[in-house]
C-alpha cells in the first residue's frame, strides 16, 4: 500500500450496517503476529453502488484512533486506506437519519467477508 489510499473492496457506498460486534479470538502467543481481536461491521451491500457482494468488514488486532461506531441502520458513506509503521489505518464516514459518524481504525490486517 505504500502510503496510497484506495477503497475497501470496490466501494461500499450505501451499504447498510447490520450489526457492530468486537471479538476476542484465542492465539497462538509465539505467532509472529498473531490475530488477537477484531472489529466485525455487518453489512447489507444490496443496495450499495458498486460492491453488492459484501456481508461484512473485519479489522483484526484493531484500535479505535478516533470517533465512533456506527449504529444499526447507519449507510456506509466512504472510507479511504493507508499504511503507517506497517499498520492499516481505515478512515470511514457513515451517515444515519439526523447524524453522521466518523470513524478511524489502526489494524493489522481488513478482511471483507463475502
Amino acid at each position: 500500500m505504500k502510503g496510497e489510499k484506495r477503497y475497501l473492496g470496490k466501494g461500499l457506498h450505501d451499504a447498510e450496517v447490520t450489526h457492530v460486534q468486537k471479538t476476542e479470538l484465542v492465539y497462538d502467543v509465539h505467532a509472529r503476529d498473531p490475530k488477537r481481536s477484531y472489529l466485525e461491521i455487518g453489512l447489507n451491500s444490496e443496495q450499495a453502488l458498486f460492491d453488492v457482494g459484501v456481508c461484512a468488514v473485519r479489522f483484526y488486532n484493531c484500535v479505535i484512533v478516533s470517533g465512533e461506531l456506527p449504529a444499526v441502520g447507519d449507510w456506509w458513506q466512504e472510507d479511504t486506506l493507508s499504511e503507517q509503521s506497517g499498520k492499516t489505518i481505515v478512515s470511514m464516514r457513515f451517515r444515519g437519519r439526523k447524524t453522521e459518524t466518523h470513524l478511524v481504525v489502526r489494524c493489522s490486517a481488513v478482511e471483507l467477508l463475502r
